[in-house]
């Protein structure tokens, strides 16, 4: 682990951390919601973003060059100011990572790619303890319990059930999904919470980390003139569970309907939800929904053109719940004021907004 000097960092009293990316390169800013301004906090290559917040810092994913042994994790300190980097071990790369929910902990998974392939992964995952600057490994790849296909890799931290939650990928079969796992933070009590079939896209753990919401797919309650098209199905099923017993709930179910991007309300049991409409040949963004678990109800209703998707949904303890809507042009980040119509925040051209965490809370 490596530490650098003391940063140049302001930030609002209240706020959002984004993540803002354009042409390879990703800019992490503190967006001030009442003036409307923005303090950089920091600007890196970084592809497709892989981010995770807690505690008073953020973890990113930095790549340098086209080779993955160059990448690393960069952790910014917003209370000390200062960047950490947690670095693979030579000919590794780093899959995913996660902090623990007072972010003096960073999990991590790695992989030998010189000795992977297809049949046989070498992988590793590892902990870096961000105030002590020193790393360890907690598991590999040969170590007796450790599933027989795929690599897990750290996404989410549990306070409450004190566990690490992991997403089993396949990384040579184009990062295919098997399943989510947990680990307790010494590297024990491996085992499976969700089989892969169960579910689509990533699980959301709730804010007190006791249960997980989940997207899945009853083919038969699609539309009939839906046509399966490459990659995960719509999801219709919006369903809890709780990883510590299994327990599996049915929150919403919607019929000719699906719904896409959803979020956790910070300090409620509710799950805020954009209901999609078939109309036309596709799925629609056309309200946002409050689902609890014996009831629902409409919060905002939207008009979306045809070629704009909602991508993400953001709550903070304050203000209104933020969303980020995209199409072929560009990304916005908008949110709901109490009017007729949504509060566009902010536009960006050409590029994708990735809300990362709530300041001021």
């Amino acid at each position: 682990m490596d530490q650098e000097g003391v940063l140049g960092i302001t930030l609002p009293d209240r706020g959002i951390v984004l993540a803002l990316s354009r042409w390879g390169s990703t800019s992490l800013v503190a967006f001030n919601v009442t003036t409307g301004t923005q303090s950089p906090l920091a600007t890196a290559e970084t592809g497709e973003l892989v981010a995770s917040f807690a505690g008073d810092k953020i973890a990113y994913l930095v790549r340098k060059g086209v080779h993955p042994v160059n990448n690393y994790v960069e952790i910014l300190n917003l209370r000390r100011k200062v960047r950490q980097l947690v670095k693979p071990a030579s000919e590794f790369a780093i899959l995913g990572f996660a902090l623990s929910s007072s972010g003096s902990q960073l999990f991590y998974s790695e992989i030998n790619l010189r000795w992977s392939n297809s049949r046989r992964n070498f992988w590793r995952i590892g902990v870096a303890d961000l105030e002590k600057q020193e790393a360890h490994i907690l598991m590999a790849s040969g170590d007796e319990g450790r599933p027989e296909e795929g690599i897990p890799v750290p996404f989410a931290w549990s306070n409450r059930s004190r566990e690490i939650y992991l997403q089993r990928l396949l990384p040579f079969r184009g990062m295919v999904s098997q399943g989510i796992w947990a680990m307790k933070p010494d590297g024990s009590g491996l085992r499976r919470v969700l089989s892969e079939p169960s579910y689509a896209g990533l699980p959301r753990l709730s804010p007190d980390g006791d249960v997980f919401a989940y997207l899945a797919t009853k083919v038969d309650a699609l539309p009939r003139d839906y046509t399966p098209n490459p990659g995960r199905p719509p999801g219709n099923v919006l369903i809890v569970m709780s990883p510590t017993t299994g327990e599996e709930t049915i929150w919403a179910q919607k019929i000719g309907s699906a719904f896409g991007a959803f979020a956790w309300s910070p300090g409620e049991r509710e799950l805020v939800v954009s209901q999609q409409e078939w109309s036309e040949g596709q799925f629609r963004d056309a309200a946002f929904l409050g689902i609890e678990k014996k009831s629902s109800r409409e919060l905002k209703k939207i008009a979306l053109r045809p070629w704009r998707k909602i991508t993400d949904i953001h709550m903070c303890r304050r203000g209104p719940f933020f969303w980020v809507e995209e199409d072929g042009k560009g990304a916005s980040l908008q949110g709901d004021g109490g009017g007729p119509n949504p509060t566009i925040f902010l536009t960006l051209p050409e590029g994708k907004i990735k809300p990362v965490g709530c300041l001021g809370e």
